[in-house]
């Protein structure tokens, strides 16, 4: 395992729609969590420089941590604004709307999930990065 470098806005990797994983993920995930350890609550690959549809999520909520593989929100509930922090925008704290549930697939696992609380908002967030969108970005599409 590895820490390796967070990237920060204005990386465009950051800015990039990421294409579906392929192959094996075992590496990427063991340098993700060993990244991320301490730090934060989730991190996807684009935001280490590698553009693919990965990520892990691990909150007070959760006793393991959560592997996203492809993920797929496939059903919603309830929406519910709360304070996000980015450790691709350092510093920089905003007020996020976001799900307060959500349903999702990931290739990590058969079938889909529940998700409620702070692992929805931290499972939001890391998706939104795989869609090539921070937080900063999140709040003008809101406002616009």
């Amino acid at each position: 395992m590895s820490k390796l470098k967070i990237l920060k806005v204005p990386n465009p990797i950051l800015r990039q729609s990421c294409p579906r994983h392929e192959g094996s993920y075992q590496q990427i995930l063991n340098d993700l969590l060993d990244t991320m350890k301490d730090i934060g609550y989730g991190l996807a690959a684009p935001q280490v420089g590698v553009l693919t549809r990965l990520a892990v999520v691990r909150t007070s909520s959760s006793k393991e941590p959560i592997v996203l593989v492809n993920p797929e929100i496939i059903n919603r509930l309830g929406r519910s604004s709360a304070q996000e922090a980015c450790l691709s925008l350092p510093g920089i704290s905003l007020d996020i709307l976001r799900w307060e549930t959500i349903f999702v697939r990931s290739d990590a696992w058969m079938g889909s999930r529940r998700f409620h609380g702070i692992t929805a908002r931290a499972i939001q967030h890391e998706c939104d990065h795989l869609e090539g969108i921070c937080i900063d970005e999140r709040i003008a599409r809101e406002l616009s």
